[in-house]
């Protein structure tokens, strides 16, 4: 059976194994004939090999995070001060969210600084809520904990003012 598959087959080169052209010669010139300069290409078409995969190029990590003010990056330490034990315990998971949301925080307290009058009582409940997020948070340590931020963001926006004003 294999020797009458082979003897339907065309004989001759298979097509992979047919002998190139010259890169940048045109196939009228392999046989003599000469072709102005403008009309030789550098390649044939079919010689042409898939060009290798697209690396991505990524941005610099510098480039990927957003510029920060002064006052943002001060509010973001207040949040994150006495709560790098707590923050290292966490799941990495757990770990992005709640850093994403301390973000978002600082980032409408920031905002909220901004305004004439500070409300306490709203950064009170944006502390306390992204407390929250810290799994078996005793409710004591979260109540002293988001007053305390808060007082220290307070204290911050009354010294940012007196030296803006």
């Amino acid at each position: 059976m294999p020797q009458e598959r082979e003897e339907l087959l065309p004989s001759g080169p298979k097509p992979e194994a047919r002998p190139k052209p010259e890169v940048g010669v045109e196939p009228a010139q392999e046989q003599g004939a000469e072709l102005p300069a403008e009309v030789i290409r550098e390649e044939a078409p079919f010689e042409k090999e898939a060009p290798p995969s697209p690396t991505p190029v990524w941005p610099a990590p510098s480039t990927l995070l957003p510029v920060k003010d002064k006052e943002t990056v001060a509010i973001e330490n207040i949040l994150a001060d006495d709560l790098e034990e707590t923050f290292g315990k966490m799941p990495p998971e757990l770990q992005a969210k709640f850093k994403q949301k301390g973000e978002e925080v600082a980032g409408k307290i920031r905002t909220m600084m901004r305004q004439a009058r500070v409300k306490a009582k709203g950064i009170l409940q944006l502390i306390r809520d992204w407390l929250r997020m810290i799994p078996g948070v005793n409710r004591f340590f979260l109540e002293q904990e988001s007053k305390i931020k808060t007082d220290k963001i307070l204290a911050y926006a009354e010294k940012e003012k007196s030296e803006d004003g």
